[in-house]
């Protein structure tokens, strides 16, 4: 009788710690509804179908990587594929419009957003940017009756030849206008355009100098009386 008893109480024991582990697992529903919602958002902007089937990767590996018991890698790879959709929607909204816009000019105004920073030899916005990203949307959409454009300027540091650097640039500028774009900023007065190489934030050779070098800078331009130049 006793036997039984110690075995229903190691029994009793297990299944309690069964389901003391089960209801401390990580719910990842907002997650991967946030995902998906930006991914189908992407869909029915007619995205580029090679950006949809990279974004449905990545929620496929963030259901592998739970599965092996990985969350925190999960969580990161479920918020790169929010983050990718929304800055593949931009993009597909911008290339909608003309491409030989002419940068438009006219008296500079300041309205505190907040530069972007690259990894090296990158030009994708890294995901650690959204918050700055999102305040940045904020302020241009509360200013929105005082401007006429939002010039978007990628830089590069030193390294590199000139070409290189001036195509690295624009793809870092463009990362950037994609991103606002997608997050509800009016595509009609974002612009972006290729700087090339800089020593304007930093100007050693160290690693420091280079990350400050690598950006995404704003320019915004109010409305009024001014130029355009074609």
């Amino acid at each position: 009788m006793k036997n039984l008893q110690s075995k229903l109480l190691i029994l009793v024991a297990f299944l309690s710690f069964g389901l003391i582990i089960t209801s401390c697992a990580p719910d990842f529903s907002k997650e991967f509804k946030d995902a998906n919602d930006a991914l189908e958002t992407l869909k029915q902007s007619d995205g580029d179908p090679e950006d949809i089937a990279e974004i449905e990767a990545l929620i496929a590996e963030a259901q592998e990587l739970i599965d092996a018991g990985d969350h925190v890698g999960a969580r990161q790879k479920l918020e790169e594929a929010r983050f990718r959709a929304i800055e593949a929607k931009g993009r597909a909204e911008l290339a909608a419009l003309d491409e030989d816009r002419a940068i438009r000019f006219g008296d500079e105004m300041e309205i505190g957003l907040v530069d972007i920073l690259f990894d090296y030899d990158q030009s994708r916005v890294r995901a650690d940017a959204a918050p700055a990203l999102t305040e940045n949307a904020r302020i241009i959409k509360n200013h929105a009756d005082q401007i006429k454009v939002v010039i978007v300027e990628g830089y590069c540091d030193t390294r590199g030849t000139d070409e290189y650097n001036l195509a690295l640039g624009d793809k870092r500028a463009k990362s950037v206008a994609a991103y606002l774009a997608g997050i509800g900023v009016d595509v009609n007065i974002i612009e972006s355009v290729g700087k090339g190489e800089t020593d304007e934030w930093g100007g050693d050779a160290s690693e420091s100098s280079y990350q400050s070098n690598r950006r995404a800078h704003f320019k915004v331009i109010a409305k009024g009386d001014s130029m355009m130049i074609e």
